[in-house]
């Protein structure tokens, strides 16, 4: 394939043809097998987009978008041979409303970005941010369902996209949502929700250009509170007693070695040590007054002594005294941040089955699925959170992993097939599924979404050329 006709859309400092830089775009932190792409090009504009979309669909060549590439679901590998589409030039922030609390954001706007912005030209306002690097897209987020610290009181981060701006197969911009009547994009309703044909589809509809993105108050006083739970069913009971009283933000549940590995530990053991909490549990509050936050904390201690097992739970703990006594912590106190005891440990790679699922359930297929991964030889790393008031929940099991080694890679894919199988029988269904998923998804699914869902890929994607491993929906 010739990418000559790309040297008149792209000037040379935005296109990438040399062998070891290609190489660098083939393969992220995951299982998921490498592949080298044709070229890489970083788009600035939208007439950029569509004229690479022109050539695409002339040449059948596959784009596949990135921007940092920390996705864990491998959905940023390009095909091989086809264009990998860098989005980090085009990072503006195009335009903001304090009052209607919304900006509209291109794909390169990174956390960092958005919350220096906001810290900068309004304080009072905040967006959820996810658990990923500093560095990564929010848009893609939002695009691709992801969380953030935020998610229970909104749900996934697409519930943030008041509308889009998107590049068609056939060249055609698009806005949806009230963006595409008027100048104020306040939100989705009252049309047709065409957002939707491009959330949760993995870039395989078409190109987002820009995003409209909700930003919500962000209240003066702010504590991230822990706790230490000894016992499985305690701590579920307790999450879901907190979650109906909507006093947190945000409310995460770590198992031990998650735990260790915050702590430093590179790959804990299987066994969890004596008097060693089985869960650290973190939540996020935020008040107006001093005296709101008192009840809040309050309301929290409630619940405690509630509980069923008085020894089960011990806190709540707050974070600042935590950093005293553990600097390192002190990293942790505050999102987004860099985990790089997950995104670069000396293993180098980084898997996981993240899923969503019902609230009514989690205790269950938790404790099922942390006794596979120990039936597996790995460390039972479950982060837990509830979701959109408890509406739904998210449990993710993660591998840190060498993928140098053939043999550990097996492993680590034969185990999140046995947990994606496990997962879902409980109601937990992965989100951002990676290629090695796909094929048992395809069975679980029922056949008429599963053929609705190939029927507007082939309308909205004819040629195949966006991202057409992802999904696995071309035939």
């Amino acid at each position: 394939m010739s990418f000559s006709r790309l040297t008149e859309l792209f000037p040379a400092d935005r296109m990438v043809t040399d062998a070891a830089r290609l190489a660098e775009y083939s393969q992220d932190i995951t299982d998921a097998d490498a592949r080298v792409p044709g070229v890489v090009v970083m788009p600035q504009t939208v007439a950029e987009i569509q004229a690479l979309v022109s050539f695409a669909r002339e040449q059948k060549v596959p784009l596949t978008p990135r921007v940092a590439n920390q996705n864990v679901g491998g959905l940023a590998i390009p095909e091989s041979g086809g264009v990998a589409v860098d989005f980090r030039r085009m990072n503006r922030i195009v335009s903001f409303s304090r009052e209607d609390m919304h900006a509209v954001i291109e794909p390169g706007v990174t956390q960092a970005d958005l919350k220096s912005y906001l810290e900068q030209h309004a304080p009072d306002l905040r967006i959820g941010y996810s658990l990923a690097p500093p560095d990564t897209s929010v848009l893609l987020n939002c695009l691709m369902d992801g969380l953030s610290n935020y998610s229970l009181r909104i749900g996934s981060m697409s519930e943030a996209l008041l509308g889009l701006e998107v590049v068609l197969h056939d060249g055609r911009v698009v806005k949806t949502g009230a963006w595409g009547v008027g100048p104020v994009p306040y939100g989705r309703p009252p049309l047709p929700d065409l957002t939707g044909l491009f959330v949760g589809w993995l870039g395989t509809t078409g190109i987002v250009s820009k995003g409209v993105l909700a930003l919500w108050p962000r209240h003066p006083i702010r504590e991230r509170l822990f706790i230490l739970a000894q016992e499985l069913p305690a701590t579920f009971e307790m999450v879901k007693r907190l979650v109906r009283l909507e006093i947190c933000d945000d409310m995460g549940v770590l198992s031990w070695p998650t735990g260790r590995m915050m702590l430093g530990v590179e790959r804990p053991d299987v066994t969890r040590g004596t008097g060693e909490p089985l869960f650290f549990v973190y939540l996020d509050i935020s008040a107006e007054t001093r005296q709101e936050m008192d009840g809040k904390v309050a309301a929290v201690r409630a619940v405690l002594a509630a509980a069923s097992s008085r020894d089960a739970l011990a806190g709540p703990l707050f974070v600042a005294d935590l950093v005293k006594a553990m600097p390192q912590l002190v990293k942790y106190s505050d999102f987004p941040t860099e985990l790089d005891f997950l995104t670069k440990s000396k293993a180098g790679s980084l898997a996981w089955v993240g899923t969503y699922g019902p609230l009514s359930t989690i205790a269950a297929c938790c404790d099922a699925c942390m006794e596979r991964m120990v039936a597996h030889g790995f460390p039972p790393a479950v982060v837990c959170r509830a979701m959109k008031t408890g509406h739904f929940a998210v449990l993710r099991f993660l591998e840190v992993f060498d993928k140098k080694d053939a043999v550990e890679v097996e492993r680590v894919r034969k185990l999140n097939l046995d947990l994606f199988e496990l997962a879902l029988g409980f109601g937990y269904v992965q989100y951002k599924p990676p290629a090695t998923v796909l094929a048992e998804l395809h069975r679980k699914l029922d056949p008429g979404t599963l053929r609705l869902m190939k029927e507007v890929k082939r309308m909205m994607d004819p040629a195949g050329i966006f991202n057409p491993s992802n999904l696995g929906l071309l035939d």
